[in-house]
């Protein structure tokens, strides 16, 4: 989930890590485990798109999502979710 909101400032992100699957009815069937959501100031439209188009990316990539899963804790996750891509870094 993402949208545009008056009431921030500055964006905001939340990742979760659901302990059991959900079914979601995602476009290839499978049950929903990572969640990632993010509400940026109502004028950010353009960094909006940018910062989706990042979040897709990353979380297209079967490695990223699997490092996520064995994530042993919380700082672990989070050293995950806000490390540069490789392809970035380089």
């Amino acid at each position: 989930p993402h949208g545009r909101s008056k009431a921030y400032d500055q964006a905001r992100a939340a990742f979760v890590r659901l302990q059991a699957p959900v079914a979601f009815d995602a476009g290839d069937g499978e049950p929903v485990d990572l969640v990632f959501a993010m509400a940026v100031p109502d004028h950010f439209t353009q960094q909006h798109l940018q910062w989706l188009a990042e979040v897709a990316e990353r979380f297209a990539d079967e490695g990223f999502r699997r490092a996520l899963r064995a994530a042993p804790d919380a700082d672990a996750l989070r050293a995950l979710m806000l490390a540069r891509p490789a392809a970035a870094a380089a």
